[in-house]
């Protein structure tokens, strides 16, 4: 499975990571021409895969703009986006 996480417009990566009940994911990684996340491997019936992503928040940000990451699989999109509010 291939998936997809664009870095949030208005922000900067820092790092990624991945947590699942089974040691044998491997961790996703950054593709900084594309600007965003990418993790490939299987993943078995049943089993669940978590990404984090730390971003820090451009300075150029204002109050109570809308930091928006939605990742895309194989599949079509992810089952729950993540939605992040800025408060700068």
């Amino acid at each position: 499975m291939l998936i997809e996480i664009p870095v949030p417009e208005n922000t900067a990566f820092v790092k990624a990571s991945q947590t699942s009940a089974t040691s044998d994911i491997s961790s996703p990684s950054y593709n900084s021409e594309l600007n965003l996340i990418e993790w490939i491997g299987d993943i078995r019936a049943g089993q669940k895969l978590s990404f984090t992503l730390d971003v820090t928040v451009n300075a150029n940000a204002r109050t109570g703009d809308l930091i928006f990451c939605q990742g895309t699989g194989e599949a079509g999109f992810l089952e729950k986006p993540g939605f992040f509010k800025a408060n700068c």
